[in-house]
C-alpha cells in the first residue's frame, strides 16, 4: 500500500482516488452520528442537491468526493444510484459527479448503473 504520485492509494494491486476531502466533521456521540446520517440519507431519497451539499459539510465539490468512511457512504454517485430518484443521478453527473470514479472494490459508478433495477 502507498500513494501514487497522481493522488491515489495504491493497494492490492489496483488505485482508487483519494479524493476524501474534510468534508465534515464526524460526531464522537452515536446519537449524533445517526442524526448526520440520517440527514445525508435523506437529502439522497428526497433528491435533494442543496440539502445534501449542506449536510456534507458544504465542499464546493462535495458531489465528486468520498463521502464519510465512518458513515459506510462511500461515493455520492455510487449512494445515488442504490437510494435516490433517477433524475437526482442526472443532477450529480450534471454538476461534475465523474461516472468513472475509483472505488477501492474495483467497481465504478458504470458498474453500479448497470446493476440498478428499474423502479
Amino acid at each position: 500500500m502507498g500513494l501514487s504520485g497522481s493522488g491515489g492509494w495504491e493497494q492490492y494491486g489496483g488505485q482508487f482516488n483519494l479524493r476524501i476531502a474534510a468534508m465534515l466533521e464526524i460526531p464522537e456521540d452515536r446519537c449524533e452520528r445517526h442524526r448526520l446520517f440520517k440527514a445525508i440519507d435523506d437529502a439522497f431519497k428526497a433528491g435533494d442537491f442543496e440539502a445534501l451539499g449542506v449536510a456534507l459539510g458544504g465542499s464546493p465539490g462535495w458531489f465528486d468526493e468520498q463521502m464519510p468512511f465512518e458513515l459506510g457512504l462511500g461515493h455520492p454517485l455510487e449512494y445515488a444510484i442504490y437510494w435516490s430518484p433517477a433524475a437526482f443521478i442526472s443532477i450529480l453527473l450534471d454538476a461534475g459527479s465523474d461516472p468513472n470514479y475509483h472505488h477501492h472494490g474495483g467497481f465504478s459508478g458504470n458498474h453500479c448503473g448497470t446493476l440498478r433495477r428499474p423502479g
